[in-house]
């Protein structure tokens, strides 16, 4: 009967990718979170140490990052490898050999990341694949598990685009439906760079099978930028879901400096300026007497839009004004300090 179930998941996660994958080209994580022991070894052994693997797999870039723990072994370490083909009855070759993994220790931690083979996913996909800890003890493995991954509960997204105005980008996106959608990370990166950044965060409706519609607007400096959503669902599992068009933000055609936010405010509030043409940028802080008390910003500036963050630390609460000198632009707005 373990054996039956164990192929009818199998064989239902096969279908499930299938059908996801005909559906749309977005990356879908597969998450994998198992519990090794000696029990799940073939023949099975009698130790008494455990051992756990949390991981995702990216069916797009075929990334496979895990983290493995295991402590209590009888014996020691020699080896740590992903074996395939084999069910939880059979025992197959070496596949992937973790490199650095650490011997000689009963207790330890190890993380990695392995791009997989068209062969090596199949075999993952269809729990053929499975993780083994090697001792001094029970060289053959002292603890073990199989890696089926667990299905993704994806979102389908009927649409995904932007819109910008100035420097405000606006993002818009369509679901048709939702399975347990705790909400969507909104992910941001300049197209030069390859780190993102998380930009905001808009909740989701959980599970619902009607179409329901989401807006996201922030405001940027001048640049090329690409966006992505991150889907999570209420058990952490997310998907990524990537805008097909790179946003770009011009240079502005007039200069502005616009009123803070929040205002009033207590510590720190942000600014937004534009210059349309390059050079010294002065934004100074006065109080209600016209004394100056900070120098905000002076700095060279290339045309384009920009924010900042102003900290009160230091100054007591009261009305200020800000002050904005470039090239024959100047222009000054009024803020609200309670502390």
């Amino acid at each position: 009967m373990k054996n039956f179930t164990k192929h009818l998941t199998s064989f239902l996660l096969i279908i499930t990718v299938l059908l996801l994958m005909q559906s749309n080209s977005f990356a879908l994580v597969f998450p994998i979170n198992h519990t090794l022991s000696g029990a799940n070894e073939n023949p099975p052994n009698a130790s008494t140490g455990t051992g756990s693997i949390a991981g995702t797999f990216d069916n797009v870039s075929k990334v496979l990052s895990f983290n493995l723990t295991f402590s209590g072994l009888l014996g020691t370490t020699t080896a740590a490898h992903f074996h395939a083909p084999a069910g939880i009855t059979t025992n197959s070759p070496v596949r992937i050999g973790f490199a650095g993994f650490p011997t000689g220790v009963s207790s330890g931690v190890y993380s990695n990341s392995y791009v997989l083979t068209a062969q090596q996913e199949a075999w993952l996909l269809s729990d053929s694949m499975y993780v083994n800890v090697h001792s001094n003890v029970f060289p053959g493995g002292e603890i073990r598990h199989q890696l089926l991954p667990d299905a993704p509960l994806p979102v389908e997204l009927a649409s995904f685009v932007s819109a910008v105005n100035g420097n405000e980008v606006t993002l818009n996106w369509t679901t048709l439906k939702e399975i347990n959608n705790a909400g969507f990370d909104i992910e941001r990166k300049l197209s030069v760079t390859s780190d993102w950044t998380k930009a905001g965060f808009v909740e989701g409706h959980g599970t619902v099978t009607g179409s329901n519609e989401y807006s996201f607007t922030e405001t940027v400096s001048s640049g090329k930028y690409n966006y992505r959503l991150k889907q999570i669902d209420v058990n952490g599992n997310f998907e990524y879901f990537n805008l097909s068009n790179e946003v770009v933000v011009g240079i502005p055609e007039s200069y502005s400096l616009s009123q803070n936010y929040p205002n009033p405010f207590n510590p720190s509030t942000k600014i937004n300026y534009s210059i349309k043409e390059e050079g010294n940028v002065n934004i100074t802080l006065y109080n209600i007497y016209g004394k100056e008390v900070a120098v905000i910003l002076n700095e060279n500036r290339t045309a384009g839009f920009y924010n900042l963050q102003f900290n009160s630390s230091g100054l007591s609460s009261g009305v200020y004004f800000y002050k904005i000198i470039s090239g024959n632009f100047t222009d000054t707005k009024r803020m609200t300090l309670v502390k």
